[in-house]
């Protein structure tokens, strides 16, 4: 069984963790009551959990990683914010 869950991001140009169902599967990006949020497919009985890394990075900001993956737009009034996930850093 799969089911559709959703995390919000503040908006901010830090990077933003959350522990995850594992193999959470990315579906949508777009702003509920004001915030940037993103919605994803899980199997909500899956014993795994993994972390997951996303930031807001705004047009013409010159710092996003090259390994990122950019997961869509968002728009809050003049501000045009995107949405993308960096890759978890190795622990070894």
């Amino acid at each position: 069984m799969k089911v559709v869950w959703k995390h919000r991001l503040a908006l901010e140009a830090a990077p933003q963790k959350f522990v995850m169902l594992g193999r959470a599967k990315f579906v949508h990006v777009d702003q509920q009551d004001g915030k940037p949020t993103l919605w994803y497919l899980v199997d909500p009985e899956t014993p795994v959990r993994e972390e997951r890394i996303f930031q807001v990075f705004g047009t013409g900001d010159e710092s996003v990683p090259d390994d990122a993956t950019y997961l869509g737009t968002i728009k809050h009034g003049w501000f045009v914010g995107h949405i993308f996930e960096l890759p978890v850093p190795d622990e070894g």
